[in-house]
């Protein structure tokens, strides 16, 4: 065989590691694995004589995992069709039970390996767009009368759970969009990521949340200036009345407070109301990325 896989482990993690940080930003950077990561459903394929020449990790995190779903955080081969084939098996291997579908992302305009995996069973399924604002000035946030925001504090269940009720019937009609629960967000609320006070429910006169926030510092390896905003959805009814805008300025706000001065967002390209809201307030586009997926039994040469 011209080319070995090898199953990443302790001893290849520094190689398999070095490979993702010099090609995987070609792709996509937004979970690579990173020289603190742990080994994971992952692979590295080198040459006979030791060279890396690709490599796979699959992000199997819970949420994925509970919509049947597994994303190619990393998948790149500098050995073409052939390492790429290899990579394609081998991800379909590493799998976890209960996963039926694969996903990943790369740019837009990129042909290669886009060309193989369209051969392969893969079809683009959505296009997310990255957008960036260069400042984060903005009004304060107004609120009908009676309205409150509420930020949430780690340990809190029962609002956890109704961030992750209204994010979810929210998501629900976006593509790929995957179910969250009160643990993740727990999670989230014990992470070093979260901007203070950065998740945020949106509560009606009646106590109900009908709206959601999230609100973190972008990583180091990414812009260690600017805040992520995320997980911004209102409940459809209340839609076009303003609330989708008081909080986009109410996030801006919380970036500034905490000493940031850019922020980035995601936005499905099919999603004209959110997109018109953002360009509305100063977000331009940084790049886009077509979401790749594939049922697992339906992948093949």
């Amino acid at each position: 065989m011209r080319y070995q896989l090898e199953d990443v482990d302790e001893g290849n993690r520094g190689a398999f590691c070095a490979y993702a940080s010099a090609w995987g930003p070609l792709h996509d950077d937004s979970f690579l694995p990173r020289p603190d990561w742990l080994p994971g459903p992952s692979a590295l394929l080198r040459e006979p004589k030791g060279k890396a020449v690709g490599g796979l990790a699959l992000l199997v995190a819970r949420a994925l995992l509970a919509a049947g779903k597994a994303r190619l955080a990393l998948f790149h081969s500098t050995a073409g069709r052939e390492g790429y084939a290899l990579l394609l098996s081998r991800a379909r291997e590493l799998a976890p039970p209960g996963v039926r579908r694969l996903f990943l992302f790369l740019p837009s305009a990129l042909d290669s390996p886009g060309d193989y995996l369209r051969e392969s069973g893969f079809a683009v399924e959505r296009v997310a767009l990255s957008l960036g604002r260069e400042d984060l000035e903005a009004p304060q946030a107004r609120l009908p009368p009676g309205w409150s925001l509420e930020a949430l504090a780690p340990g809190q269940h029962g609002p956890a759970a109704d961030f992750a009720a209204v994010r979810n019937r929210n998501f629900l009609e976006l593509t790929g969009s995957a179910p969250t629960t009160a643990e993740d967000w727990l999670k989230v609320l014990d992470g070093k990521d979260l901007v203070p006070e950065g998740l945020v429910l949106l509560r009606d006169p009646e106590g109900q949340a009908r709206a959601s926030l999230l609100v973190e510092a972008e990583s180091p390896e990414d812009d260690s200036e600017a805040i992520s905003i995320g997980a911004l959805s209102v409940d459809p009814e209340l839609r076009r009345q303003g609330l989708g805008r008081a909080l986009l300025w109410h996030a801006l706000s919380l970036g500034r407070r905490a000493g940031f001065s850019r922020a980035h967002l995601s936005v499905d390209s099919e999603n004209d109301k959110a997109l018109g809201l953002y360009r509305a307030e100063g977000f331009v586009l940084r790049k886009s990325m077509a979401c790749w997926a594939a049922e697992l039994e339906g992948i093949g040469p």
